[in-house]
């Protein structure tokens, strides 16, 4: 580097100096060189003339210069500068240059004058240059760094390393492919893919170590930055632009910028300029997979408004021309930028997006886009937001506009005009009953939380929008974290999520094609996964061969469905990700304008709210460790494979838990070193095993090892104690629940007492209603022992209460005057009045409403079919009812008479009673209070 350089030179020179200043106080015994002929010898002797002779001859033969004289006085050597590192230029050179093999001059030598016998005192010499030895300090750095120059170099080899070597920071990059400086940092952190290999053919490395760019001042910054940007520009657009009055020349617009940076400290962009680096910044963007239309990105120019009101108009031109277009041409709108030396000036836009839905915190949970919760929860507390100025919330509310034009002005909150981006209502062509789930989404994606870094200038508000892919709005609509529609989507189309392990795959494909139907008929522009995966993969092929490097990550460009059906699942494994300027940057969140604006918040009154939370949780801690004092102790050990033994285990233990305490033990992570499990079994009062059965009738083998010692040496700890068995199995098999039959074998053989009937739950009949049945015997026996508390004995009464009302569902008739049909009748049915005729007959098609909010079920359970369904379903019936059993034309005039009240088909759920029958749940029944019966409201529906 040119540090090392200079610390190099500076060597040389102090090592110079000293030898001079040695030679310079021999002022009596002056040496000369005496050729080595004849035997003679080289010791300091006065030159003669044959001696001169010689020299003159030898010097001829072998081509060498005479050196030059060195001056007497250390003051007339140059002196070393470390400043000029400081100013950006290479170190002057600071030694005279001596050659390698020195020569005496004749005695009529003109320019250093010879010294012959008789003027040996008067006149100055040429003395011989000793050998130097290399200093400890020369040789340490010589074998430390293999990026030292050659010390023995003349000062040409020196200037010229120097000059090229100055680094990336001290002038512009100038790689012949102009993609000016490579950055790491600050976007996106860090170099994904080959760090290794350069990212363009020329060798190019990302500039890894950030402190290289903190020595540059804001100026310089912006010097580098801009001659760079201004080199890509003419490289790209000259050819074109020449043509057009007015354009200045490369060196016209370069002279122009340097004088406007020095002046002012920054610089104005022409249009072009601007249009032209928003354009490449998203080209350069790594993270997107529909840049390949980057140069049709058109600019809207706004850097002349200067007021909140006017970049508000602004926002809403962006959204009306993007909608006019339907979606399918991308803009983005610019602001005023930050002035390089003001890091906290220009405007901001504090919404992500210009587009988002509101979030509010109900009972229930969260009704909206729990992404934006915090968003609107800060639109509350610091701006008075409470929704919609008719005061009807929902879940697709439109955020209101937080904008602030500079620092110095406040922010003020803007409501954006249903009409001006209307929400895109979900269905699906071939599943009606998906409309009754209610889902929309905006139309664009206009993104506000980028900054624009141009030219060493920072745009901090420039809206900008493209259209959607499918798998965009699937994620925003399926997240866990978002609005997390999987679940219902699953239920209103009757997917079996128990029998089928791929049912979100199911699920994801049918929104997919939904969401992409829902736009094309709304007439907004999206793309699906596959063509944009296809599209990118050719666009960037295309971008290496033109360009010779192209920026990519490869975990966003891949989309999140059907990623390996690409060649660019593999193809871009291996792509590099680095920052190249132009660039969308990450800005200022929300929170960091808020603090910067209004400052920390008040946490007083939330401190007050958390100290009185602890004391209460304290207080509550107490409480149960004292009502846990009175409980029972219950040990629940069980042994599972597929984990439906582990499940119900865990039900079982939830239920007890309000009157025993209840442990968990798993068999199958038995470890010999350690015992505290048999600590357990001798403090608990009861013991439950609940064991599937695994091969020939055997417990799971992982568990062989704990059941062979605690029937074997550790057997003495079962005598009388009070146990019950539940077992899991098939009917299908030969050997049903042979894990739980030698589980009651051995506990009998150790003396153990099994106060329950053993339970033998069967997979093919369905495992809840046994589970059911045999914990109801199992707290009646435990309530019956003298020894019980009164906390068993409520509960087992309450137990039988709960179970009474779930016998008397069976009668269904008598309790809620329903009719009830078997599954052929209700499919056929059914399935003419509500389903497509290709659905007729479908087993697995159901209406469930558990998983469902409150707010969302009342909303669902308000519609009514529409009118044209119902008349398209009629003449579908008309053709088919001489093909109908009487069950199903009785129950098709009940649907009839109904006048369509009914919402669809909803099963008894599985959890609770395991019925082989299908009702009919009337929207009376669904739509009230869930206290039908007094039963739990999974039951009731």
């Amino acid at each position: 580097s040119g540090e090392q350089i200079h610390i190099a030179q500076m060597i040389e020179f102090m090592e110079e100096k000293e030898e001079h200043g040695r030679m310079t106080r021999r002022d009596d015994a002056v040496r000369a060189w005496r050729p080595r002929r004849n035997g003679g010898s080289s010791t300091g002797a006065v030159r003669t003339g044959a001696d001169r002779e010689f020299h003159d001859a030898e010097r001829t033969r072998i081509g060498e210069s005479l050196p030059r004289e060195r001056p007497e006085s250390s003051d007339s050597w140059p002196q070393f500068s470390p400043s000029a590192a400081s100013r950006g230029g290479p170190a002057p050179m600071i030694r005279p240059t001596f050659t390698r093999q020195h020569s005496l001059s004749s005695s009529n030598s003109g320019d250093f004058g010879g010294v012959g016998q008789d003027a040996v005192n008067t006149a100055p010499v040429h003395r011989r240059r000793s050998i130097r030895r290399p200093s400890k300090l020369r040789s340490s750095l010589l074998s430390s760094s293999a990026l030292l120059p050659n010390l023995e170099e003349d000062e040409c080899t020196i200037a010229a390393k120097a000059e090229t070597e100055i680094s990336a920071i001290e002038q512009p990059n100038k790689c012949p492919f102009g993609h000016g400086t490579v950055y790491s940092s600050p976007y996106p952190g860090y170099v994904h893919g080959n760090k290794k290999r350069g990212i363009c053919p020329n060798g190019c490395r990302p500039i890894v170590d950030s402190e290289l760019l903190e020595k540059e001042g804001p100026q310089e910054t912006v010097m580098r930055e801009a001659l760079e940007f201004l080199e890509l520009y003419y490289k790209e657009r000259q050819a074109e632009m020449a043509k057009k009055e007015g354009f200045l020349s490369k060196s016209e617009r370069v002279d122009q910028v340097k004088t406007s940076i020095e002046t002012t400290g920054t610089y104005a962009h022409t249009f072009d300029e601007l249009q032209h680096g928003a354009r490449v910044a998203w080209r350069n963007a790594p993270k997107c997979s529909n840049r390949g239309y980057w140069a049709g990105l058109k600019l809207l120019d706004c850097r002349h408004v200067k007021s909140n009101e006017g970049m508000f108009d602004s926002c809403l031109k962006h959204l009306t021309q993007a909608m006019s277009t339907g979606s399918s041409e991308a803009f983005i709108t610019v602001f005023p930028p930050s002035h390089p030396r003001v890091k906290t000036s220009g405007p901001q836009i504090w919404n992500g997006q210009l587009l988002q839905y509101a979030a509010y915190q109900t009972k229930d949970g969260v009704m909206g886009d729990p992404a934006n919760l915090l968003f609107t929860e800060m639109l509350s507390s610091r701006f008075g937001w409470r929704g919609p100025k008719d005061g009807i919330r929902s879940e697709h509310d439109y955020l209101p506009l937080i904008i602030q034009s500079s620092p110095e002005v406040d922010p003020e909150l803007f409501e954006i005009p249903l009409g001006c981006a209307p929400p895109i209502h979900i269905h699906h062509p071939r599943y009606p009953e998906l409309s009754d789930l209610d889902m929309k989404w905006y139309p664009s994606p206009a993104v506000c939380a980028l900054d624009l870094s141009l030219g060493g200038i920072n745009y901090t508000a420039v809206p900008f929008n493209g259209w959607y892919a499918t798998t965009e709005v699937l994620r925003d609509l399926t997240d866990e974290s978002r609005y997390n529609m999987l679940l219902p989507a699953a239920n209103i189309l009757g997917i079996d999520m128990d029998d089928d392990p791929l049912w979100k795959d199911e699920v994801m494909a049918i929104l997919n094609k939904a969401i992409h139907h829902s736009f094309k008929a709304a007439k907004v522009a999206i793309v699906d996964n596959h063509t944009l995966i296809e599209g990118f993969y050719k666009w960037y092929h295309s971008e290496v061969k033109t360009r010779q490097y192209c920026p990519v990550n490869w975990k966003w460009v891949i989309p999140p469905m059907s990623s390996s059906t690409n060649d660019a699942y593999l193809g871009l494994n291996k792509a590099t990700e680095y920052t190249l300027k132009p660039a969308y940057i990450v800005g200022k969140s929300a929170m960091a304008l808020e603090l910067r604006r209004f400052g920390r918040r008040d946490t007083s009154k939330a401190m007050e709210k958390l100290i009185n939370s602890i004391w209460l949780a304290l207080l509550f801690k107490r409480c149960i460790n004292r009502l846990r004092s009175r409980k029972q102790p219950v040990l629940i050990i069980y042994a599972s494979v597929t984990g439906t033994a582990r499940r119900f285990a865990g039900e079982v233990g939830q239920i007890m838990r309000s009157f025993a305490n209840v442990s968990f033990f798993d068999a199958c992570l038995f470890d010999p070193q350690n015992l505290e499990v048999f600590d357990l079994i001798d403090q608990s009062t009861l013991v439950l095993f609940v064991s599937s059965t695994h091969g020939n009738g055997d417990v799971p083998p992982q568990s062989t090892k704990f059941f062979s010692t605690l029937f074997g040496e550790r057997s003495g700890l079962m005598e009388k104690k009070c146990c019950g068995v539940l077992g899991f199995g098939s009917s299908a098999y030969p050997v049903f629940n042979g894990g739980a039959k030698y589980l009651s074998a051995r506990l009998s053989s150790v003396g153990a007492e099994e106060i329950v009937t053993r339970g033998e739950c069967d997979s093919v009949k369905g495992e809840a209603p046994t589970v059911h049945g045999w914990l109801i015997e199992l707290v009646d026996n435990l309530a019956a022992m003298p020894s019980s508390s009164d906390l068993v004995c409520k509960f087992a009464k309450d137990l039988k209460e709960g179970s009474a009302s779930v016998d008397a569902l069976i009668d269904i008739k008598e309790h809620l005057k329903i009719d009830v049909f078997g599954n052929e009748e209700v499919q056929t049915a059914v399935g003419k009045f509500f389903m497509r005729p290709g659905l007729r007959g479908s087993s697995s098609r159901r209406c469930s409403l558990d998983s469902m909010p409150s707010f969302r079920r009342e909303q669902t359970s308000q519609r009514r079919v529409s009118t044209e369904t119902m008349e398209s379903c009629g003449r579908a019936n008309n053709r088919d009812d001489e093909d109908d059993s009487p069950e199903a034309q009785r129950l098709m005039s009940i649907l009839q008479s109904g006048g369509g009240g009914n919402v669809g088909l909803a099963r008894l759920n599985s959890k609770h009673s395991r019925l082989n029958s299908v009702i009919l749940a009337r929207e009376d029944v669904i739509g009230n209070d869930d206290n039908v019966c007094g039963v739990s409201s999974g039951v009731s529906r």
